[in-house]
Order: C-alpha cells, then sequence, then structure tokens
C-alpha cells in the first residue's frame, strides 16, 4: 500500500476536504503538516477541537480519532458535502469552506 505521500493528490480535481484535530499528537499526521498540505492542494480544512484522548495518540480513542466529536465532525462532513455539489454546479463561482469544530 502507498503512503499518502507517494499518492499525486494534485491530480485529484473534485473539491477536497481535510479534516484534522488541532490536538491530534499522532508523529504521522502533524497538523501543521495537513494544514500546508491543504493550502497547496487548495483543499478545504476543517479544525476539530474538544473531545477526549484516550490511549495511544494514532488510535480511534485518541483525539486522532475525534473522540466525543465524532457525531458533530460527521455533521459538519455533511455540510461541506452539500455545499461543494452546491458551487460545483455553479462554477466557475469558486466558494471555500473553512471552519472550525470547537466543543
Amino acid at each position: 500500500m502507498k503512503e499518502l505521500r507517494d499518492i499525486p493528490l494534485d491530480a485529484i480535481k473534485v473539491p477536497k476536504l481535510f479534516v484534522h484535530h488541532v490536538s491530534d499528537a499522532c508523529k504521522s499526521t502533524p497538523y501543521d503538516a495537513a494544514r500546508e498540505l491543504a493550502a497547496k492542494l487548495n483543499a478545504d480544512f476543517m479544525t476539530v477541537s474538544g473531545g477526549k484522548t484516550k490511549g495511544k495518540p494514532c488510535q480511534a480513542f485518541a483525539y486522532h480519532g475525534f473522540n466525543g466529536r465524532e457525531e458533530k465532525v460527521v455533521d459538519e462532513i455533511k455540510n461541506w458535502i452539500k455545499v461543494s455539489r452546491i458551487a460545483t454546479a455553479l462554477r466557475p463561482l469558486s466558494m471555500s469552506y473553512s471552519m472550525f469544530v470547537h466543543g
């Protein structure tokens, strides 16, 4: 299996969304690097805060898995999909979706 850095993400021509917890301590997915990659790819970026962390940093029950924020994060992703569909249908109108899920 390829790693994310080995995939030509710039070839993806549909709207892209990165979702990341600001306190994610997983060394494989640093927050600042995710923001930089999203900016480089002209992708939208959703910052998540709050919730709770338990166990190893790269596991589902840590901030990495949005523990305690799952429902809100899924709701915001659904909202982003709706906005992206509208923006795609209205091209060349460009819409940006940046948000901060906190709690």
